[in-house]
């Protein structure tokens, strides 16, 4: 099987369209098309770089230098999750990074925002424990936490020019597809993280806007919710050290 059967092997086995598999890989639908037709002898190692990427494998797998096919490796992951769930001490999981703010003076108010972008908060810490907080008023529906106001907490977002304090306001996420690579508030067994989202090898993976921290890679025995999608960040500049 050369390159192209098995890229259109994986392909087909990510159950998505071709447009959108290019889309991933940074490419045109037309050269996507080219490069599987054969009319593009060689894409050049960054184009199938992207492309395995965006369909789940390795280049090497592209290339046949692999021995897995896409399906032996999906079901390799779900058998390394699961035995890592069962033999990993529960001191090894990451810790919450943001909590919730039930109480605010009125130093602490910021001008309303619109009804679908209410702001989200996180909290300061350790990267790896919680990061991000609700802090607007209490009793909102699970369904409509994304309109809950969160702080960020700590330096792990500094590259996002997200810094300690930081009040973002959300909208919500429709599906998993549209949080991809957006900076999101999530839910992770029910600490609350501020986070860049991925979605590689069938797994949720949260990434930090700092380089000093690695990403978050989940496993399948923990819960995981998108509370929102940070699209806008304020700052208090006249706002008071934060109480401990």
């Amino acid at each position: 099987m050369d390159f192209r059967a098995r890229l259109r092997q994986a392909i087909d086995a990510t159950g998505k369209e071709d447009k959108t598999i290019a889309g991933d890989a940074g490419i045109s639908k037309e050269t996507l098309s080219r490069i599987l037709n054969g009319a593009i002898q060689d894409p050049g190692f960054e184009t199938m770089n992207r492309l395995a990427a965006a369909t789940n494998v390795t280049v090497g797998w592209l290339a046949g230098d692999e021995p897995f096919s896409p399906a032996d490796r999906d079901k390799l992951v779900e058998i390394i999750d699961y035995l890592s769930a069962k033999l990993r001490p529960a001191s090894a999981r990451p810790k919450p990074n943001a909590i919730p703010i039930t109480t605010a003076t009125s130093d602490d108010l910021l001008p309303p925002l619109p009804e679908e972008a209410l702001p989200a908060q996180a909290t300061p810490g350790a990267e790896q424990d919680p990061n991000a907080v609700p802090a607007g008023p209490s009793g909102i529906s699970a369904a409509d936490r994304y309109k809950q106001p969160y702080e960020a907490v700590g330096d792990s977002m500094i590259d996002a020019a997200i810094i300690d304090g930081d009040v973002l306001y959300l909208r919500k996420a429709h599906n998993r597809e549209d949080a991809e690579g957006e900076i999101i508030v999530c839910s992770v067994d029910g600490s609350i993280y501020l986070k860049r989202f991925f979605f590689r090898n069938r797994r949720p993976e949260l990434r930090s806007e700092n380089r000093t921290y690695g990403p978050m890679i989940l496993d399948l025995s923990q819960r995981f919710e998108i509370i929102g999608i940070v699209i806008r960040v304020m700052r208090n500049l006249s706002r008071k050290p934060r109480r401990n």
